[in-house]
């Protein structure tokens, strides 16, 4: 049997934004679903969105009138509680035998017209990805489940068809729940709800999408580009797609260091991004690291990906050990190594990175583990009290035994280093060294930033 007519399934598709990859899959989905009615559902909690051509069915995250809480109070609420969109669905447009709802960064390239017939034909009451049933519950929010069911699964909510009837009979269920003691408490995670009415009702007869198509990458994070060509594979359900934020939302669930693999959705991800713009997202997320020689590697391979003409000289001081002559009490570290280590961790920020206590001519020495020549020394001084770094000496040494003075400042004045101006000094050729030790020559604190080294 055929669909007979429109009114029998809603198609939605679900977002609270509509950017441009929101539009172009809006569209794609509306392309493939033709026949069907369609409509964009739109939490406008954060205001009203325009969503033309499509016809848009509103609501927002206060779904009281429709006596649902906001359990728990401290959640996002259509976040935890994902199963009001359909209720909401229902009530402002009631009367389809199925409502199909479909997230905005996800992307279903399967056969949908046919399998919405099945669906019908066969008297489905549930199209989704069902899984983990009768599992130990393991997330916490999960656990309060067992309270209200004697079984267990979860129902994966980027995607996800209920019957008109089922729809009811959870919300129905969801009010009944309210009522009984301590319900907020214990106010069950939707995924966990459905998942858990559905396997404790075996009168209502489900279709795992696990079974018609490859879900391997319907995953909650791990982010997709929209424009990737593998997000469109065929017979293939894919979550999440995006484009706005493409590379901080993939490495929510990856590390950096993935973009060297190229089957990674990071790496087929960033070719449809400016490298003016993900440059420095990646240089810094791999300087997060302290791994000095990923970072060389880092750069050989954007080199060779042509993200840059011209790798940028390397400071070589970077995620190198380092120690210093004392700590003070307010030190982030008690330890000279590791509070030192913050002088060559990368990060410049406005305010004292390493502090060494009260002393005459405190220091700082880095180990540069390699033999270099020294090109440039550049010190970033903490802006508060930075006139206190008047005079020093910076000292170089092949064995950490015999030391070379390479420059000395010792006129007594300021340097023109406030608001993170650094101090920078150049050297000749010739000036070969291992160590690297910068020495306040008056009495006092040493309270610098960052330390970065150039080589020849």
């Amino acid at each position: 049997m055929n669909v007979s007519n429109s009114s029998d399934v809603l198609i939605a598709i679900r977002t609270h934004f509509w950017a441009d990859e929101v539009r172009r899959l809006t569209h794609k989905l509306y392309s493939e679903t033709i026949g069907f009615d369609f409509v964009v559902l739109v939490d406008e909690t954060r205001g009203s969105i325009d969503v033309s051509p499509f016809e848009k069915v509103s609501h927002t995250a206060d779904l009281s009138d429709m006596n649902l809480p906001h359990w728990p109070s401290t959640s996002l609420n259509l976040h935890y509680n994902g199963d009001y969109a359909l209720y909401a669905l229902r009530k402002k447009k009631p009367g389809y035998k199925m409502y199909f709802m479909l997230e905005s960064d996800a992307v279903t390239n399967i056969d949908l017209r046919s399998l919405l017939n099945h669906c019908l034909n066969e008297d489905i009451a549930l199209l989704a990805k069902v899984d983990q049933i009768d599992d130990p519950v393991v997330a916490e929010c999960f656990t309060s489940i067992r309270r209200w069911f004697p079984h267990y699964a979860r129902v994966f909510f980027p995607l996800i068809g209920a019957s008109g009837y089922l729809i009811d009979r959870l919300y129905e269920s969801r009010l009944t729940i309210k009522a009984e003691e301590g319900a907020e408490a214990d106010w069950p995670y939707c995924e966990a709800y459905v998942g858990a009415f559905l396997v404790s009702n075996p009168e209502f007869k489900y279709l795992n999408i696990d079974d018609i198509a490859d879900t391997s990458d319907f995953t909650w994070l791990n982010h997709k580009h929209v424009d990737d060509p593998r997000v469109y594979k065929k017979n293939t359900i894919v979550h999440p797609v995006t484009g706005t934020n493409f590379i901080e939302k993939n490495l929510m669930a990856n590390d950096v260091v993935s973009i060297f693999d190229y089957r990674s959705t990071l790496y087929s991800g960033i070719k449809f991004e400016n490298p003016i713009q993900f440059m420095p997202v990646l240089e810094k997320r791999i300087k997060d690291h302290k791994n000095a020689d990923l970072l060389i590697r880092f750069w050989n391979f954007a080199l060779a990906e042509g993200w840059v003409k011209v790798p940028p000289a390397i400071n070589v001081a970077f995620a190198k050990p380092a120690i210093q002559s004392s700590c003070h009490a307010a030190s982030r570290f008690q330890d000279v190594r590791q509070d030192a280590s913050l002088l060559v961790d990368g990060i410049i920020e406005p305010h004292s990175r390493s502090h060494t206590d009260f002393e005459p001519q405190p220091w700082v020495m880095i180990d540069l583990i390699y033999t270099y020549e020294v090109r440039n020394i550049i010190i970033y001084v903490r802006p508060f009290s930075f006139e206190r770094f008047r005079d020093f000496r910076i000292e170089t040494s092949l064995d950490d035994c015999e030391w070379t003075t390479i420059y000395r400042k010792d006129d007594g004045s300021i340097p023109d280093s406030g608001n993170m101006k650094p101090i920078v000094i150049n050297f000749n050729r010739g000036n070969k060294a291992r160590f690297v030790r910068i020495t306040q020559e008056n009495e006092g604190w040493l309270h610098l930033n960052q330390v970065e080294i150039y080589a020849y």
